[in-house]
């Protein structure tokens, strides 16, 4: 088997994102239909470039990292693969992670970056924060980070994420590392009155936050796990 820059590409892409679905390999443009889709992704599996991860609560095959993954991503992701099948809730959490990136970037968003891309350690006042957010684009050239809430953090937990993201701002360490001190976070959760309160927090916090449901993006989340 000849391995192609594409291939290449889509292992990368499916190793940062833990998991892909078979119809997200074609909405990200890696294939023009479901039969050339099969096709390319049952030799990789074959090749052990990825893997199958089968679930009773999903109609589609799901695609993971395989072995031999490790072979063609590069050192630094590498280094990143876990040999552990992801929990359900990671899948269903990786899932909704790509179809928001889908979303957007279809919107004209730019500059897409997986979480281990963007994730910033630093200090300010004496105290350690990490920003961690699960993925980041471009909006109309203003950074945003983006936040998938499944509704299983607690909410004192997502309050320290606001926080470090305020402490990233007001520290300069943002601007530093992404050249503008203006920024935005991006919060879709799972119902509006999880909405409510996680505006809420931001509005407490004075950080700059949009907050939507899943259904206002027409994102259908795969359900039946806990």
């Amino acid at each position: 088997m000849k391995v192609t820059e594409r291939d290449v590409k889509l292992v990368r892409d499916a190793s940062l994102s833990r998991v892909l679905s078979r119809s997200q390999t074609i909405e990200l443009d890696y294939f023009g239909s479901i039969s050339r889709a099969n096709s390319r992704l049952r030799v990789l599996c074959e090749e052990a470039y990825l893997k199958v991860l089968s679930t009773p609560f999903f109609g589609q095959y799901l695609y993971g990292p395989g072995p031999r993954a490790k072979e063609i991503v590069g050192d630094r992701i590498a280094n990143l693969l876990s040999v552990r099948t992801p929990s359900p809730q990671l899948v269903q959490h990786s899932l909704a992670v790509t179809s928001l990136r889908v979303t957007l970037c279809r919107a004209g968003a730019t500059n897409w970056r997986f979480e281990p891309q963007v994730t910033q350690a630093f200090i300010w006042k004496g105290n350690r924060y990490e920003v961690r957010p699960d993925g980041f684009v471009l909006e109309g050239g203003t950074p945003t980070f983006l936040e998938c809430d499944m509704g299983h953090v607690s909410l004192s937990k997502f309050e320290s994420k606001l926080t470090a993201f305020r402490a990233f701002n007001l520290s300069g360490a943002l601007g530093t590392v992404h050249g503008s001190d203006e920024y935005r976070i991006l919060t879709v959760t799972t119902s509006d009155v999880r909405k409510a309160r996680i505006k809420d927090l931001a509005k407490r916090l004075e950080v700059p936050m949009v907050a939507k449901t899943f259904e206002e993006f027409g994102i259908n989340l795969p359900g039946g796990w806990s």
